[in-house]
């Protein structure tokens, strides 16, 4: 692959100039156009004005000024008013230049300007523009990998708090079925200590725990036993950390240990904790701090010792799989960046990689782009072609389909695939096992969704089921 190296003036133009800016303060939470700006999630709001919407100069790539984020767009959007950048290409492929410019190590100028640096740039392109799209879909495919492993440790993440709400109620809004009390009579509190005499230069399998979480190794433990660390004082003040290996603490932090073993369970306890009103407390405080006796004095439901028991069983089967899915995100990272590495010095080997009809087409005609989009929602109104149904309404056949099959029963993703396949008006799309998946999880994630995540502790696995009140009505 022959690979050349053409200045930034070369590929991208700075077509800023050509979208109409919108404050951050006029952002809407909803609506019908995103706007993108240069905020670390992708998009940023949204505005109901068409006159703001950019439609033409795509697709777009929007460097963040200040914060070097880089976000590849290829559908209209309004433009973020602070630090913004719009980068249209000259003759490239639009994808493949965006991951060459996730690839470049910045400068960093803290919130200064960084568009500077970006100019004076250099790029590896190769010649071919098929050997562009090869690797820009080698990588978007890697990408979008990495990104549904991320949703999926999300999704564990919600599962352990929805767990717990089911379990034992809100502690937030005091209501529990459970007797409550006071930390005082079970748990002790003290303060960690200086971590200046035993600071390691190199890694060591003592961890330093300090107000905000790790920060170094330690020749020795001060804990060898699980603990519970919470932020003493500062923006971290009151969070909240359970730590099962030897470590050491430092005096910026509060050490708690359970007293009476037969009426606390550590797990329950560090639960009940992050879900106590105690941040939201010293949020209101000018100098945000923490002490002993504000932890002590905390009231909380106080369930039979048997029950905390079983939320810990479901706690460390999630985090069994919270650690392989980590390790797995591990790997893809790992990969993304071998093959980003091999792709822009040219010696990915692309000969297996066949195009496959997204990257085929050239994104720098807005009219193929028109052509695309027409024929991709042809294609979406062929999968419900012998449905009752049209695309718009995947969500209400799934959520009749749960309520028909299962209502207070558990149920997998493969039960669901099983039902489709029985269905005879998707019979010309009920092989399409990504595309419902993919639909399923969106529901689940849905602020009104009526499904939510469940742990069968009989079967040691994840499962979903129609929410309580759903069954109700």
């Amino acid at each position: 692959m022959d690979i050349q190296i053409k200045p930034f003036s070369k590929v991208l133009d700075d077509s800023t100039r050509k979208f109409k800016k919108i404050p951050k303060g006029e952002y809407l939470s909803e609506g019908l156009y995103p706007i993108i700006d240069q905020s670390k999630d992708f998009i940023a709001g949204y505005t109901n004005d068409e006159n703001l919407v950019n439609s033409q100069n795509l697709p777009v790539i929007i460097f963040g000024d200040h914060t070097k984020a880089i976000k590849y767009v290829d559908f209209p959007i309004a433009l973020g008013a602070d630090g913004a950048k719009a980068l249209t290409l000259k003759t490239d492929y639009a994808r493949y230049v965006y991951y060459t410019l996730k690839n470049l190590k910045l400068p960093e100028a803290g919130y200064s300007r960084h568009f500077k640096f970006l100019k004076e740039s250099k790029l590896a392109i190769p010649k071919k523009i098929d050997d562009q799209k090869r690797i820009a879909q080698v990588l978007t495919d890697c990408e979008e990998l990495i990104a549904k492993r991320k949703e999926s440790i999300a999704l564990l993440d919600e599962l352990l708090k929805s767990t717990f709400l089911e379990m034992f109620g809100d502690i937030r809004a005091k209501k529990s079925p459970y007797k409550w009390e006071k930390f005082r009579p079970y748990i002790k509190a003290q303060s960690g200590k200086s971590s200046k005499l035993v600071k390691s230069i190199e890694k060591t399998d003592f961890p330093i725990y300090g107000g905000n979480g790790t920060n170094g190794w330690a020749t020795k433990p001060l804990y060898n036993k699980p603990i519970i660390i919470a932020g003493r004082v500062g923006q971290h003040c009151g969070v909240i950390h359970k730590v099962n290996q030897p470590c050491w603490v430092t005096d910026n932090a509060i050490v708690l240990t359970i007293l009476n073993k037969e009426k606390l369970n550590i797990t329950y306890l560090s639960f009940a904790l992050s879900n106590s009103p105690i941040l939201e407390k010293v949020k209101q405080l000018d100098l945000p701090f923490i002490n002993q006796s504000m932890i002590l004095d905390i009231t909380v439901p106080i369930p039979p010792f048997e029950i905390q028991n079983k939320f810990e069983k479901i706690v460390k089967e999630i985090e069994k799989a919270n650690e392989l899915f980590q390790n797995h995100l591990f790997e893809l990272e790992n990969l993304y960046g071998r093959l980003s590495q091999d792709a822009f010095k040219g010696e990915l080997d692309l000969s297996k990689v066949v195009l496959r009809e997204e990257f085929l087409e050239d994104f720098e005609s807005s009219t193929s782009k028109e052509n695309l989009i027409e024929e991709k929602e042809s294609k979406d109104s062929n999968i419900f072609s012998n449905t009752l149904f049209d695309v718009t309404e995947i969500d209400t056949y799934l959520e009749n389909l749960i309520k028909s099959n299962f209502g207070v029963e558990s149920f997998v993703f493969d039960d669901i695939k099983d039902l489709l396949f029985q269905d005879s008006k998707i019979q010309d799309y009920q092989d399409n096992y990504d595309y419902w998946k993919t639909n399923f999880f969106s529901l689940l994630k849905k602020e009104n969704s009526q499904i939510e995540q469940c742990f069968d502790t009989e079967e040691g696995r994840i499962k979903f089921k129609l929410k309580d009140e759903v069954n109700q009505v």
